[in-house]
């Protein structure tokens, strides 16, 4: 069976060049300023903080009680974010030399 259409099949997308800087200041400042704003004054990084600072304290607590509430994540999903989340910036802070920066405890 031989099946026939009037429509033209779509051209393949077009490759675009992305040209990377050969510097990474700026993802490395990036880098920094993120892990500077979720460091408490103990030297702990607390993915709390981070996020009060880069959404507010209100929408934070709005989002993290909306992902407990669903049925589909509940507090487990919360749990593992905050955990992941520390991880990563515990990391991220120990590759650019932050030595003084600690990992937090899951609060």
């Amino acid at each position: 069976m031989q099946v026939t259409t009037d429509v033209a099949p779509h051209p393949a997308p077009r490759q675009r060049q992305i040209r990377h800087s050969r510097s990474t200041s700026g993802a490395k400042t990036l880098a920094s300023t993120l892990v500077q704003a979720g460091t408490a004054k103990d030297g702990t990084f607390e993915t709390e903080l981070l996020l009060d600072k880069a959404v507010s304290h209100k929408i934070h607590v709005a989002v993290m009680n909306d992902i407990d509430a669903n049925k589909d994540f509940r507090k487990a999903a919360d749990l593992n974010y905050h955990l992941i989340s520390n991880q990563a910036f515990y990391d991220l802070a120990q590759a650019l030399g932050a030595k003084n920066v600690s990992l937090s405890p899951v609060h």
